[in-house]
């Protein structure tokens, strides 16, 4: 294939390697690109770290960096909005880069960089054996929106968070 991608876990003596990630101009896309890069902000891959969440930084055959996904957990109201407390794989951030975004162009759609790095984190989840994947997505971001629902994610009503809440029913591996 030449295009795969591999995953190597982040952790902060990489942060040089991310302090020029870029998604783009968008506010949702500057506030992911923060995420991985900027360990000052209180809402970080390095604190997000600390409370156990894996990172992964993901890179071409010749090392260069596309992006970059992680998964922690959380407690969610299942099912929705009065079900008991079930503990759900979350995705806090997922990014790709702005040069890397809809690459590659030749060859299906699945094999698109950005799909790779979600096959890659839907892998990881359904390995731990938890029925729900869960994530967050700024409402504007159409783009992501329509990603996430090709993949089967479904929106979950909004509760009065600025994030629109999507999952993922999974299978066990």
């Amino acid at each position: 294939m030449g295009n795969d991608l591999q995953a190597e876990p982040f952790c902060t003596s990489l942060l040089h390697e991310v302090a020029d990630f870029n998604c783009g101009s968008d506010p949702w896309q500057v506030e992911v690109a923060q995420w991985i890069k900027d360990p000052s902000i209180h809402d970080c891959a390095v604190n997000w770290m600390k409370k156990g969440t894996q990172v992964w930084l993901y890179r071409t055959e010749k090392g260069e960096l596309v992006g970059y996904g992680s998964l922690g957990k959380a407690k969610w109201n299942w099912p929705p909005p009065d079900g008991p407390s079930e503990t759900v794989i979350l995705i806090p951030s997922f990014g790709v880069r702005d040069v890397y975004q809809g690459e590659p162009k030749e060859g299906p759609r699945e094999d698109r960089y950005a799909y790779q790095i979600m096959g890659d984190l839907i892998g990881r989840a359904q390995a731990t054996g938890v029925q729900l994947l869960g994530l967050f997505v700024d409402p504007r971001n159409r783009r992501a929106i329509t990603f996430y629902d090709r993949i089967g994610f479904t929106a979950l009503s909004n509760t009065g968070n600025p994030y629109s809440r999507m999952f993922l029913e999974l299978r066990s591996s």
